[in-house]
């Protein structure tokens, strides 16, 4: 119920199906990205990093346009990268994580962990890849506005984190709480109560080898997290978050866990959830170069999770600057 599982593309029956590109400009378009990703080394070589990804960033955008309001354009979009582009774009290791999906569904925290070391060690991790024109795809990609939106989201919560002054936080699909690792490396109140819940037992394992260096109580649940919420009915916490669970969910689901969630917060305390935009501008390399499928949600239904909950005094929705993702903050009135 957490996160909607997927199984690896490991055979062709996960490919898309054959649909022409029957729009001239598309048309141009894929051919321009396929001549660019071919050729990615030499390109890069002529004109150097900056140059050559930002044009390729132009030529994504031009694609994301055509394919906006055409399912059509979409569909032909994708079968042209799976059997044209994704042999080459999988040199890099990024992308070619994201596609296989080695624990069954997209997102997972070892490729949270490969956007995070890409930007914080990138003499090490940006440029890895089975050749070197994978290494520079991987570094284009790391570039992307999914990734930026990614660190920006760890950051972000790091913020809040060394801000808390509660006693108990929930990290919902916690994955490897690089953002709880963070803030306590730079400060954040000790002795805090840290209920971590995933579906993925080796995201809790990965999660908690860190944090048992930091002055904290870390509390570890796998398997169906809400069903764990929900049996655990009776615990409080002041401070509940979600940085990517919600991205799996359909709005009817979502709507149910945020009252699941909001009826476990202590009074004062605040949720937050995080979701993606219908306004992503990477939507089409994610779902084209790796299959990594979000359920998006328009500002009015993100709205639409506060509404009704009992004794909210403050809710706040917030788009980042990359237009990929967007975090409702509901604060819960004080006792009298």
């Amino acid at each position: 119920m957490a996160r909607t599982v997927q199984t690896s593309n490991d055979d062709s029956a996960s490919r898309t199906p054959r649909v022409p590109v029957k729009s001239s400009a598309l048309h141009y378009f894929l051919q321009r990205i396929e001549n660019d990703i071919t050729n990615f080394r030499d390109i890069v070589a002529r004109v150097g990093e900056i140059v050559a990804f930002s044009e390729l960033r132009k030529l994504v955008a031009a694609v994301s346009a055509e394919c906006r309001d055409s399912k059509e354009n979409m569909l032909a979009v994708h079968h042209w990268f799976d059997e044209r582009l994704n042999p080459i774009l999988h040199e890099s290791e990024l992308c070619k994580y994201c596609y296989d999906k080695p624990r069954g569904y997209s997102g997972d925290f070892g490729a949270i962990e490969l956007i995070w070391k890409g930007h914080t060690a990138p003499y090490a991790k940006r440029y890895v890849g089975t050749t070197i024109r994978g290494q520079l795809i991987n570094a284009y990609s790391l570039g992307t506005e999914n990734c930026r939106a990614n660190i920006d989201r760890i950051i972000r919560f790091r913020k809040i984190l060394c801000g808390f002054s509660g006693q108990s936080i929930a990290s919902i699909g916690c994955g490897s709480a690089i953002e709880l690792c963070e803030a306590y490396r730079v400060g954040g109140k000790p002795g805090v109560d840290v209920h971590l819940f995933d579906q993925d037992e080796s995201a809790l394992d990965a999660a908690q080898s860190q944090l048992v260096f930091f002055p904290l109580h870390v509390h570890c649940y796998g398997g169906n997290v809400i069903r764990n919420l929900i049996s655990r009915k009776q615990q409080r916490f002041d401070l509940i978050y979600s940085s990517g669970v919600f991205n799996y969910l359909e709005l009817a689901s979502a709507r149910k866990i945020a009252e699941v969630l909001w009826n476990q917060l202590n009074a004062g305390g605040s949720l937050i959830i995080c979701n993606a935009h219908p306004d992503n501008p990477t939507r089409v390399w994610m779902e084209c170069v790796s299959h990594w499928y979000l359920i998006y949600k328009t500002e009015d239904q993100m709205s639409s999770l506060a509404r009704g909950l009992v004794d909210s005094e403050y809710v706040k929705l917030e788009k980042d600057a990359y237009g990929v993702y967007q975090y409702l903050v509901i604060r819960k009135q004080k006792e009298n």
